[in-house]
């Protein structure tokens, strides 16, 4: 099989050198790292691998399963998940989606070898090569991105935004210093082009800039005055991304 460059993607540096270590081992010398969602993205789009190995527990609010499905939607790819963690929750969530193999950690050299060939077997040689729509979907800078409206290309400063709202097949995004800007778009979409560990989902309708919380209370996030609702199945997330406990101590 023709040598692939593989995407590792995990938030566990020890983990990461345990798994780069195997694949050096068994003639794997193309291995990118990222440890978050949108920095496998970027690297996606910019280092073109040819597979993904990926731990389900990476940095900000997304987990290897939503890298999964965004590669599905996107441009299928070979993906296999290596994690240490192993629960009926987390393995009732990966039937739900395509993956080529789900190993548990410790594994092999050689399992993992077999895992990658018989995954790579199933597509072309050719590298994964990003559309010019998915590239500008990405075009994500330190400090911003950069959005269609109008037929040109608009500049987001993510320092400058408040939250995000959604209106069904639409999103409008609020500005601390500009007026808000509507633009057609999925909730889905445009977290993937935040910063994940600068904003936090609170609702199906709102992303809110985590800088910016005042205060939680009765079951609203408010932010400079604007009070907006948490959803029931967020707040979990919403305080375990803030150390927030519900004894309502610090973490």
């Amino acid at each position: 099989m023709e040598a692939r460059k593989i995407l590792l993607v995990t938030a566990d540096e020890t983990f990461s050198l345990h798994v780069r270590s195997m694949l050096e081992e068994v003639g794997y010398d193309q291995i990118i790292s990222a440890s978050s969602y949108v920095g496998a993205l970027e690297a996606l789009v910019h280092d073109s691998p040819g597979c993904v190995i990926t731990d389900l527990a990476i940095q900000g609010n997304k987990s290897g399963l939503d890298l999964i499905q965004w590669i599905q939607q996107k441009h299928p790819l070979p993906c296999l998940i290596v994690s240490s963690i192993y629960s009926n929750e987390w393995l009732a969530k990966v039937t739900e989606i395509h993956t080529d193999a789900f190993l548990v950690n410790p594994v092999s050299p050689l399992n993992i070898a077999i895992a990658l060939e018989m995954a790579c077997k199933r597509f072309t040689n050719a590298p994964w090569q990003a559309s010019s729509e998915v590239t500008n979907a990405l075009s994500i800078k330190s400090d911003s991105f950069f959005i269609k409206e109008s037929g040109a290309y608009l500049r987001i400063d993510v320092n400058h935004i408040q939250y995000i709202e959604s209106h069904e097949n639409y999103v409008k995004i609020y500005q601390q210093t500009k007026a808000p800007i509507t633009i057609r778009s999925t909730m889905k979409e445009i977290i993937g082009l935040l910063p994940a560990m600068d904003f936090v989902r609170i609702s199906r309708s709102h992303i809110v800039r985590i800088a910016i919380i005042d205060k939680i209370s009765q079951g609203a996030v408010c932010l400079s005055g604007i009070k907006l609702p948490i959803g029931k199945t967020y707040k979990e997330q919403l305080f375990s991304t803030l150390g927030i406990r519900e004894g309502g101590y610090i973490a």
